[in-house]
């Protein structure tokens, strides 16, 4: 039996052609079409918009894998797509926490300092 598709040389009553992966079967869809009709998993985009505002040098990195989530679906590479979204939610998640972690140390930082500088002016240390 040889392949509708490619012309290589299949098994008897097999269903997919191990070459190119087409259908033999006019009922039965090849893997990567099944795959195609699925929505592409989400590139995280918004995530790493927001974390721009909080950490940029990590959320430009989640930007430039999110960014190639979707042509690579498109393309038919839905591992590759599947590796970028991950990875442009993990770079997403950084620039959030860092930028969050950061904020709270400045303003921790900024009361530690000012609050020291009015009990020393207030001249409280003094009445001790």
């Amino acid at each position: 039996m040889f392949c509708k598709n490619c012309g290589s040389e299949i098994q008897e009553g097999g269903s997919f052609c191990p070459r190119c992966g087409a259908a033999q079967n006019d009922s039965v869809q090849s893997p990567q079409n099944a795959q195609a009709q699925l929505p592409p998993p989400n590139n995280h985009m918004v995530k790493n918009i927001i974390g721009l505002f909080l950490c940029w040098p990590f959320a430009v990195a989640g930007l430039i894998f999110a960014a190639k989530v979707d042509n690579l679906w498109r393309s038919g590479y839905f591992d590759e797509a599947r590796k970028y979204a991950s990875k442009a939610n993990l770079w997403g998640n950084v620039s959030i926490w860092v930028g969050i972690i950061s904020i709270v140390l400045v303003v921790l930082f900024y009361v530690f300092i000012f609050g020291t500088f009015a009990i020393l002016g207030s001249g409280a240390l003094y009445d001790i």
